[in-house]
């Protein structure tokens, strides 16, 4: 009786950390596969395929900023190509991209004189 009670805990010790295992290595993987992707997509030119949030990952902005430019609402996670949205508001694209870029530039204007945190202005 007290063997197979230690077989069976055995078992599921085993199970639990091969489980563990599995996970870990599952989302190591998804974390370096994210991790290379944008390091390689940063600041790419916009285009009509792209999402806001899309085009504020890679230009390291918030998507606020942008949306607001667009003139969209903030609090609803709009992932809608940029196409469909200048054609809807109906906008050539172009002006979207014009839109957005003078977005960019401006939160990131900001963002360089914004003083460093912790230090003295």
């Amino acid at each position: 009786m007290r063997s197979n009670l230690s077989r069976r805990r055995l078992l599921l010790l085993a199970g639990a950390f091969l489980l563990a295992l599995a996970a870990a290595i599952f989302f190591g993987v998804r974390l370096l596969i994210h991790t290379l992707y944008w390091a390689s997509h940063r600041d790419e030119s916009i285009e009509e395929w792209m999402w806001v949030g899309y085009v504020a990952r890679s230009h390291q902005v918030a998507p606020a900023a942008l949306l607001v430019a667009l003139g969209l609402p903030t609090d609803i996670r709009d992932r809608r190509p940029l196409g469909e949205i200048a054609r809807e508001q109906n906008k050539r694209f172009a002006d979207i991209r014009t839109l957005l870029e003078a977005a960019i530039a401006e939160e990131k204007r900001k963002a360089a004189e914004a003083p460093a945190l912790g230090q003295e202005p």
